[in-house]
């Protein structure tokens, strides 16, 4: 895991005052007060469990940070469900990648096109030299991995519990900008179909009922969303103004 001497290197000294409440779980998979990733195999797929949904039907999972941890958290973690056994499956490991930018909230919809220069990273720091060691970063202009991507290893009868560490940086040595932040990802083994592609959402300060709400709005439009959301408001401009027209 990331020590606290790198991170208060990296971060600087973290002064924000923190808002807000502890999240809620919302599945039945609970340590400790969050919510983990929950895995089952089904059909020799990795299958996700718990969570949310996003508006594409993607998987959507919760984080949260706090300046008093250098803004950093270890969760949500990875686990498969809890008394399963994966019979053949023994002891394996599971992998992740990632796909596209960092997304932020800007107060009106999800977008990768901002310039405060955070980063938010995906973080396996075992003690020692250790070869699964690995580092996803994830950036506006989009996502880089260093190292093996191996969130855990499995015990005997295959089944998981394991965390990573999730930290979000601020652009020139500052303090992170206050928002929801996101990334898109997804895991793989060597012994299984790849689970479908699923986001973890963050918040950094964001008034709990309004964080929740930017979850609603995943995943970010595509251009030609963007053009039609566009062209959808040109013709309602236009009758609006036949309307008036008529009036006068």
């Amino acid at each position: 895991m990331l020590t606290r001497t790198l991170l208060a290197t990296l971060m600087g000294a973290a002064s924000l005052a923190w808002q807000g409440a502890a999240l809620a779980d919302d599945d039945d998979h609970d340590h400790g007060g969050h919510s983990d990733i929950v895995l089952d195999v089904v059909a020799g797929k990795i299958t996700l469990l718990g969570g949310g949904t996003a508006a594409d039907g993607s998987r959507v999972y919760e984080g949260e940070f706090h300046a008093d941890d250098f803004f950093t958290t270890p969760n949500p973690g990875f686990a498969t469900l809890e008394g399963q056994t994966y019979a053949g499956l023994g002891e394996t490991q599971y992998q992740i990648r990632g796909y596209g930018s960092l997304l932020f909230w800007n107060g009106a919809g999800w977008t990768s096109d901002f310039s405060t220069g955070e980063s938010l990273l995906v973080v396996k720091d075992l003690p020692g030299a250790n070869p699964l060691d690995f580092t996803l970063t994830f950036t506006a202009g989009g996502s880089d991995i260093t190292g093996t991507g191996v969130v855990g290893r499995t015990f005997s009868d295959g089944s998981l519990h394991a965390h990573v560490d999730f930290a979000l940086l601020g652009g020139g040595g500052l303090d992170p900008t206050l928002g929801a932040y996101a990334i898109q990802v997804q895991l793989y083994n060597s012994l299984l179909a790849d689970s479908d592609t699923f986001y973890i959402a963050f918040n950094n300060g964001l008034d709990h009922e309004v964080f929740d709400a930017t979850l609603t709005a995943l995943p970010v439009p595509e251009p030609e969303t963007y053009a039609l959301m566009g062209l959808g408001l040109a013709v309602v401009a236009f009758a609006a103004r036949r309307r008036v027209r008529r009036t006068v």
